[in-house]
This record gives structure tokens, C-alpha cells and sequence, in this order.
């Protein structure tokens, strides 16, 4: 058990109890007479929690907790929880900070297994099972205790002692002690260089995420692919059924269709192109004509191309190697630039199938990472990210066949498609995450390349071939010329015929005799002249002589 009396303020007690796995927070009032529990807090273990309990000041604690086997038997570190941020009667649900972390790692000389925690007040000595010591002293505001073995003092006789450091790029720290400076916040940043009591504001369109370096500019993380959807047949791919539908339709459109934009077309939206795509397996051996362009695709040569952003991690920093089973062999950087706090490194890949390790030794923070692959190109006219980070490449041939207007000979194109695996969750983390985490000095990142066991095998090909169309076309218009002549003669034999007949039998029918009646008799009577009288004497004669 261990107790501790905060020496700023007598009233509150701390008593660590690890056999129950528990630190309690009692508050002494009446003069020491009476005493009662504020609070209490455990870490979730069945025993550790609380061998040795320490006040700081007045508001700040550490606790050192010790992790066994789930029978007891096996002790197998120690960490020293951080609280800075205590009240007059609580314990927070979770610690600050702790130590070791990645800016406060235990020196070589330091075992992980601790057994006690003085503070003295504001710093803390801390004692190993090997009687070795090492004194976390605490430091002003925009510095933090070192403890690295670079930036210690003393001998094995003598306690190791830190030495005060300004905050690493990306972080600040607002008050002393001998906590960890913390990340700044999402939208500001730290461009690193000395103390930082405050991070400084980012603009609006830059990326900025937590433990921010540099300003980027958005538009700079623009990913950038050559893959795109392939299309689909058009819903008409009969060529007859295309030119009566174009032909006989109300609107602007007619003609034929072209692989491509046609100069004879009215409708150059029309395409005389129809789609297919599928998976083939690499286990059936290609055809002959395709295996030119597999040969390319697989000899092609890749340039991995890693960005790393917001960091003021240097190229020296960097280092790649290739995993052979349990070998390594050290891959020569083609290139690497540092401009803004954007790291931009590049290797050339030993093959198609590999296993990348990079390492970043370095404790200084990186915003995010970009991964990208390219080749040259071949004709033949015939959150802040943790520090183990895993991604998967799997790569997969596409080839497109373009199958001519006319002729036989095929146009056969390829190109990669990289498939990038990566869980976002065990990637980045949090502020918090950050504190609390155990990590090492330096950043290893695993790209595991893989070659997909198939191939996608895109087609296009014309709905009709030249010789087709010029044939269906000529032949369409025969059957419209031969349909317009029977159409005319259907009407000049039938019809014309009928109606004619009709107006005559209108004409020739009988009409019915209007008699005059007395007032118009006398209003249409004529006196004949000479000429009638003798015209209609002779024409009587004619008549009585007959």
C-alpha cells in the first residue's frame, strides 16, 4: 500500500492499494478529525493499480501501475499514469499522459519493471528492480522532460537525470510539469523550433489535422488514378433496329454511327460501339494475340512513391528495405525531397510482387501519407498516424481490345489497377490515443505488393462492321424505295380509279323537276324575238312532219 499527502493542499490524501487494484482519493476535514472518500479509480486490472502514488502539485498526480499474467505469476511492466488535471474530490475516468510514451522513452539502463515513485515534489524519482534511478525533473511550460539516452546525465552510480527540451513540431505544452507535450489541435499547428506555449491558427483551405507541422494546401491531396468505369452497350445493338429508330423518329437525328465521332453523322452522340468486360483467369493460358501486351504489363517497371505530410521528419530519416523471408535487403532511394513539410521519397520496385518496409527514425509526428505507383509507358506497333502501419497493394492487369470499323487486326492497350488495403482505425489515432500509448522512437510502415490471380479482359467492338453498314444501309434504302413504289401504285390503281368513279356517278344522277308556280311564271315570262319565233315555227314543222 502507499500514501501520499499533498503538500500544497494537507486536506486530500492519496492511498494506493494494488492488491485490489485501486487509488483512492480521501479528504481530511475538522482539523484531521474526520476523513471521507471523494473518489476512487482502477484501471481495469485485477492487481497493479497503485504501488506507488505521488502528488506533484496541487492539481497534478502519478500513479504507478504494474501489469502481471492473468494468474499473477508473470510481472510484466510498469508504466507511471499522469494526472494534471485533478479536482478537490475527483479522480478522472482517464489519465493524461503516461510514461514511458514517444517523446519520454525509459533509457536502456532503466529496466521496465519499476518498483517505486517518489516526487520531490514537482518532479519524480523513479527506482527499477535493479536499484537503478532515473529523475524526471519537471520543466517549464513549451518544453518537456527528455529522456533519451542523448539527453541524459549521469553514470550508473549516479541517477540518470532528464534534460528540458522544447516541444517537437506539431505540439505544445501549456503548463509545466513532467507530462508529455500534447498534440495541437485540429486546425493549428506548430511549425517546431523552440518552446511552444500555443499552437498557431492554420488557413481555412489548408490541411491541418491534429499535431499539424506545415500548412497543406487541400488541393495538394488530390488523388490521382487512371482507372475509370467502363461503359455500357447501348440498349440497341442490332444495326437494323438502330436505322429505324433513327430513321423514323421525330427530331434532329439521323444518320449512322461510327466507332467515334463520324464527319457524316447529324447525331455525334451515336456510337456504332457496343461493350463487355470480364474476369480470365491467369491459370488458362492467354491467346495468342494478347500475349504481347501481357508480356508488357509484366515487364513493366514500377517507382513506388511515398509522401509523408504535415512532418519535420528529413530524408535521412527515411529507409526502406524488402522483406525475403526473414531477411532484409536494403532498397537505394531513387529520390527524396523535403518542401513544406511534405516528404517525398521514391524506389524502384524489385518486382511485381513484394514486401516493403519503411522506416521512419524519427519520434517527430507525420499528419498522413500518400502511396502512389507508376511506370513508364510501352508501345508496340505490333488523423496523425501511429507508428505501425500496415497497407496492401494488390495489383490487377486490365487490357482492352478495340476491334476495328473494318479489317481484322485488333487494338490491344493495358494498364495496372492497384487495390490499396488499409483499416483507417489501427492507422491513425487520436489526441488521446496519443498520450496514452506506448510507442517506440521511430515509425515502420509494412506495403505488401501482390499480384491479383486474374486479369480483366475488356472488349469493345463495333455493332456493325463498314461492310455491314454500307450493305444494311444500301439495302435499307432499296426497301424504302421499293415500299414508296407500291405505295404509289396502290393509290394510282385503286385509288384514284375509285374516286373518280365516284365523282361521275355524283354527277350523272337524276335530278328532280321544279314546277313554276303562277307568280313565277309571270315574272319569267319572255317574248321571243323574230329569230326565236322562226327557229321554233321550223322546229314544230319538223316535228308534225315526222
Amino acid at each position: 500500500m502507499s500514501v501520499k499527502i499533498n503538500s500544497a493542499d494537507s486536506a486530500r490524501v492519496l492511498v494506493g492499494m494494488p492488491f485490489i487494484n485501486t487509488v483512492f482519493l480521501f479528504v481530511v476535514s475538522n482539523n484531521g478529525s474526520s476523513i471521507s472518500l471523494a473518489s476512487s479509480g482502477s484501471n481495469g486490472q485485477y492487481v497493479g493499480c497503485g504501488k506507488s502514488v505521488a502528488w506533484l502539485t496541487s492539481s497534478q498526480a502519478a500513479v504507478l501501475v504494474s501489469t502481471y499474467s492473468l494468474d499473477n505469476s508473470t510481472w510484466y511492466s510498469s508504466n507511471i499514469y499522469l494526472y494534471t488535471s485533478l479536482t478537490t474530490t475527483t479522480i478522472p475516468s482517464s489519465y493524461s499522459s503516461l510514461i514511458p510514451n514517444i517523446q519520454q522513452q525509459l533509457p536502456s539502463t532503466i529496466s521496465s519493471q519499476l518498483i517505486q515513485a517518489v516526487s520531490t515534489p514537482e518532479s519524480l524519482a523513479v527506482l527499477d528492480v535493479n536499484g537503478n534511478i532515473l529523475l524526471i525533473l519537471a520543466t517549464p511550460a513549451g518544453t518537456y522532460a527528455a529522456t533519451s539516452v542523448s539527453s541524459l546525465s549521469g553514470t550508473a552510480s549516479i541517477p540518470m537525470v532528464s534534460s528540458s527540451t522544447a516541444c517537437i513540431a506539431g505540439t505544445y505544452k501549456s503548463s509545466s510539469g513532467i507530462h508529455p507535450c500534447s498534440l495541437c489541435p485540429s486546425g493549428t499547428r506548430n511549425p517546431g523550433g523552440g518552446p511552444c506555449i500555443s499552437c498557431i491558427n492554420c488557413s481555412s483551405n489548408s490541411f491541418c489535422p491534429w499535431g499539424t507541422v506545415f500548412e497543406v494546401n487541400e488541393t495538394y491531396l488530390t488523388s490521382q488514378s487512371q482507372a475509370y468505369a467502363y461503359p455500357r452497350s447501348p440498349e440497341l445493338t442490332a444495326y437494323e433496329d438502330i436505322v429505324l429508330s433513327n430513321s423514323f423518329a421525330i427530331g434532329s437525328t439521323s444518320h449512322s454511327e461510327s466507332v467515334g465521332d463520324s464527319s457524316f453523322a447529324c447525331d455525334t452522340t451515336l456510337r456504332n460501339a457496343q461493350y463487355d468486360s470480364n474476369l480470365q483467369s491467369l491459370a488458362i493460358p492467354v491467346p495468342d494475340e494478347e500475349q504481347p501486351i501481357v508480356d508488357m504489363l509484366d515487364n513493366q517497371v514500377f517507382t513506388l512513391q511515398l509522401d509523408v505530410f504535415n512532418t519535420a521528419i528529413s530524408c535521412q530519416a527515411v529507409s526502406f528495405v524488402e522483406i525475403v523471408g526473414s531477411t532484409t535487403l536494403s532498397l537505394p532511394m531513387a529520390s527524396c525531397n523535403n518542401v513544406n513539410g511534405v516528404v517525398s521519397a521514391t524506389i524502384i520496385l524489385p518486382g511485381h510482387d513484394a514486401t516493403i518496409e519503411v522506416t521512419l527514425t524519427s519520434i517527430q509526428l507525420v499528419g498522413g501519407f500518400r502511396l502512389g505507383l507508376s511506370g513508364p509507358s510501352q508501345s508496340n506497333d505490333s488523423s496523425t498516424m501511429i507508428q505501425s502501419v500496415t497497407v496492401d497493394i494488390e495489383l490487377t492487369k486490365a487490357i482492352n481490345e478495340t476491334e476495328p470499323l473494318s479489317g481484322d487486326s485488333s487494338i490491344f492497350s493495358g494498364i495496372w489497377y492497384p487495390i490499396f488495403s488499409l483499416n483507417n482505425r489501427k492507422t491513425f489515432i487520436t489526441s488521446t490515443q496519443y498520450s496514452q500509448l506506448v510507442s517506440s522512437s521511430y515509425t515502420v510502415m509494412t506495403i505488401t505488393i501482390s499480384e491479383a490471380s486474374y486479369y480483366i479482359k475488356n472488349t469493345e467492338s463495333p455493332i456493325a462492321k463498314q461492310q455491314e453498314v454500307i450493305f444494311h444501309t444500301l439495302l435499307f434504302t432499296i426497301i424504302c424505295l421499293e415500299i414508296s413504289g407500291l405505295v404509289f401504285l396502290i393509290v394510282k390503281l385503286v385509288f384514284i380509279p375509285i374516286f373518280k368513279k365516284a365523282i361521275v356517278h355524283y354527277y350523272r344522277a337524276p335530278r328532280g323537276k321544279v314546277m313554276p308556280t303562277d307568280e313565277n311564271a309571270s315574272h319569267d315570262k319572255v317574248t321571243p324575238t323574230h329569230e326565236n319565233a322562226s327557229h321554233e315555227s321550223s322546229s314544230k314543222t319538223r316535228s308534225e312532219d315526222g
